[in-house]
C-alpha cells in the first residue's frame, strides 16, 4: 500500500469515526476503483454499517456512506432509500438543438468541460453519455453550479438540470449479449476476444492499470474471471460475465457475456 493509500484509509477512518460519535451518516467524496477496494478491507465497529451510492447498478464510481446502524438502511440498484439523506443528485446535460451537431461530444469532452469549470473529479461521478446529451452523477455541493455555469461542451451548447436518480436507469446503456469462446478464463484471453485485440495489446492494458475486475484494479492478466464478475476496460467499455455454456470441439470455452460500451 501506497502512502497516498494510508493517508486514504485514515481519511475513511476519520469518518467513520465521525459517524460514530455524532450518531449520523456520514459521506465521502466519490471514490474510484481503487479506492473502492480499501474502503471494502476497512474494519468496521458492529455499531456502523457502510453502503456505497453510484446512482445506478454497477456504477464505477461510487460514495462510501458510513452510518449507524440502527438506521438500517437498504439500498437498491445503487439507490438508497428514500428515507436516507445523501449527497448524490443527478444531472441532465442536454445538447441544444441535438439533430445539428456535427460532432457529438464523448465522454472526454463531458469530463474536460466540467474540469475547465474547477469542478474537482472527486466531486463527480460517472458520466453516462447518449445521443442527447450525458447524465452527471454528483455531489450536490456542486449541482447547482454545475447547472449554473456549463454551456457548452466541446463546440456544443448544452443545458444542465438536476433530475431524480430513479430516472437514471432510462440512461444507462443495454447490454450486449453474446457468447464468445476463449482458450481460458484468464483475464487477458477473455478481454482479447471481447474487444478484437491481440493478447499482447491486452497484457499492455492489463498492467498499464486501465482493466478493474469487480471494480479493482487488476494488474495480474493471468487472473482467473467466472460468472458474475465485471470488468471494465477504460475507454473500452465493460464485460459482465453471465455463464459458462460449455466447450467448442476444439476445446475452447464458450462464455455467455453482457457487453457494454463500443
Amino acid at each position: 500500500m501506497t502512502k497516498e493509500d494510508i493517508l486514504f484509509r485514515r481519511r475513511l477512518e476519520d469518518l467513520i469515526e465521525r459517524s460514530d460519535r455524532i450518531g449520523y451518516p456520514v459521506f465521502s467524496d466519490f471514490l474510484d476503483g481503487g479506492q473502492r477496494q480499501i474502503a471494502e478491507t476497512l474494519s468496521l465497529p458492529p455499531q456502523i454499517r457502510m453502503m456505497f451510492i453510484g446512482g445506478y447498478e454497477d456504477a464505477e464510481r461510487v460514495v462510501a456512506a458510513f452510518y449507524p446502524a440502527f438506521f438500517n438502511y437498504t439500498i437498491e440498484k445503487g439507490i438508497p432509500e428514500e428515507s436516507m439523506e445523501h449527497p448524490v443528485h443527478a444531472l441532465d446535460i442536454r445538447l441544444k438543438a441535438a439533430k445539428f451537431v456535427h460532432k457529438v461530444p464523448g465522454h472526454r469532452d463531458y469530463l474536460g468541460a466540467l474540469m475547465g469549470l474547477g469542478i474537482k473529479r472527486e466531486t463527480m461521478g460517472d458520466i453516462l453519455v447518449h445521443e442527447e446529451g450525458a447524465v452527471l452523477i454528483t455531489l450536490d455541493s456542486v449541482a447547482p453550479y454545475i447547472c449554473e455555469n456549463l454551456i457548452s461542451v466541446g463546440a456544443a451548447e448544452v443545458t444542465a438540470k438536476e433530475i431524480s436518480l430513479s430516472a437514471v436507469g432510462q440512461y444507462v446503456p443495454d447490454g450486449q449479449v453474446k457468447v464468445i469462446d476463449v482458450s481460458s478464463l484468464r483475464l487477458d484471453a477473455v478481454i482479447s476476444k471481447t474487444f478484437n485485440m491481440g493478447r499482447s495489446e491486452a497484457l499492455l492494458w492489463v498492467r498499464s492499470g486501465r482493466v478493474h475486475l469487480n471494480w479493482k484494479e487488476m494488474l495480474q492478466n493471468d487472473r482467473s474471471v467466472k460468472a458474475g464478475d465485471l470488468i471494465s476496460v477504460r475507454g473500452k467499455g465493460r464485460i459482465r460475465i453471465l455463464e459458462e455454456t460449455g466447450t467448442t470441439r476444439s476445446g475452447r470455452i464458450k462464455l455467455k457475456i453482457e457487453k457494454y460500451g463500443s
